[in-house]
């Protein structure tokens, strides 16, 4: 409800990227014989979203801890298919990011090693 008009299709398409990922992370994960633990009901934000500018650092937090999320997978895993999706997830979730931490107002809205500073 607060975000900007403008971002309102980066923001169907942020969550249209996370469903895919998510459904094939749970594919991957029943392959190998691992049950994937159900997504959480909601992201609690630190800080209430009251304005487009607060609703803004939510998304941007969000991406951030993905970005962190996929960096911990390419620095854990010793499987090439796997660390290349993560990278590629990384790289997504800082480029999702950026025109959100700008639209908040937070500097630097690139993140020069995305997934650390989070």
């Amino acid at each position: 409800a607060f975000l900007p008009g403008d971002f309102g299709d980066a923001e169907k398409s942020g969550a249209a990227e996370h469903a895919l990922r998510r459904d094939f992370l749970q594919t991957t994960l029943a392959a190998s014989g691992a049950t994937p633990v159900a997504p959480e009901a909601a992201y609690v934000p630190k800080n209430p979203v009251t304005d487009a500018k607060s609703a803004s650092q939510v998304v941007a937090t969000a991406e951030a801890d993905c970005a962190s999320a996929w960096l911990a997978v390419v620095n854990h895993t010793d499987d090439a298919g796997l660390r290349t999706t993560a990278l590629h997830a990384l790289v997504a979730a800082s480029r999702r990011g950026t025109p959100w931490r700008a639209e908040a107002g937070q500097k630097p809205a690139a993140i020069a090693m995305p997934g650390q500073n989070s």
